[in-house]
């Protein structure tokens, strides 16, 4: 379990959250450690994850075909991926199920 009750509430989506429901939040959280260079996922995965970045830095880019890597976008600590809209799924089914 993440311990930080203060790391989620700095997001938006998280601040009307009832000490219940940010207790759930973060019984089901997992803190990892990355080293550099670590995949995340590839584009045509199927995301079963949202990840927030408490330090560091995360390159989200995209191999064209001839393999030239194209950089979308570098994403900062406090931030979270992937973007609301697939969180938002994911959190109607976590309130339906406490």
């Amino acid at each position: 379990m993440f311990r930080s009750e203060a790391f989620f509430r700095q997001f938006p989506i998280f601040t009307e959250l009832t000490e219940e429901e940010l207790t759930r939040l973060r019984q089901i959280s997992i803190e990892r450690n990355l080293e550099k260079g670590t995949t995340l996922f590839r584009q045509n995965d199927q995301r079963h994850s949202v990840y927030f970045i408490r330090t560091g830095l995360i390159k989200v880019f995209k191999v064209d075909q001839e393999g030239t890597e194209q950089i979308v976008n570098v994403l900062h600590s406090d931030e979270m991926f992937p973007h609301v809209g697939f969180l938002m799924k994911r959190l109607i089914l976590l309130l339906l199920l406490l």
